[in-house]
């Protein structure tokens, strides 16, 4: 019991800072949140400038950060929505069995999250709520869970050995 809670805890404390992250990027107005996008973007081109040795000017930096904004947005999305996955299956695996129901339950949670998060996005300036964001975010909840799987399999077949 006491080995459970040492990590569902941390697991939930984790969670907890990740819903807030979420709702706080949400609640960006749409003007912030479109510079927060491409102020990422932009940080992006300029590490592939710098690590692949390019000399790209400022006007194919804009352009290439332009180009990527969007990609790079969705990436955000599924990217959260995969580390909501992960911590769901630490926590919930300490105290129910892992199987179908189990599966479902998760990925139900993270699409209730994602949707619920696109209505809070409704009632915000300039923001809209989007039904393909709920797929991209479920998707990434999906596969955190996939990837989860995965590891906690490689572990079980290790300490059998």
């Amino acid at each position: 019991m006491r080995k459970k809670l040492l990590i569902t805890i941390p697991a939930v404390f984790l969670l907890v800072g990740l819903y807030c992250l979420i709702f706080s990027f949400s609640s960006d107005e749409g003007e912030k949140s479109s510079t927060k996008s491409h102020l990422v973007s932009q940080t992006c081109v300029e590490i592939v400038n710098r690590v692949t040795g390019r000399k790209w000017t400022q006007t194919v930096k804009a352009q290439l950060a332009d180009y990527y904004e969007h990609p790079i947005r969705k990436l955000a999305h599924f990217s959260e929505y995969c580390l909501m996955g992960v911590l769901l299956f630490v926590i919930w695996s300490q105290w129910i069995p892992r199987n179908k129901v189990f599966t479902l339950m998760i990925l139900s949670w993270v699409f209730l999250s994602a949707g619920l998060d696109e209505i809070h996005q409704l009632f915000v300036d300039g923001r809209d709520g989007n039904v393909i964001d709920v797929l991209i975010d479920t998707l990434g909840g999906g596969f955190g869970l996939f990837v989860s799987f995965r590891i906690a399999r490689l572990f079980r077949r290790r300490r059998g050995k």
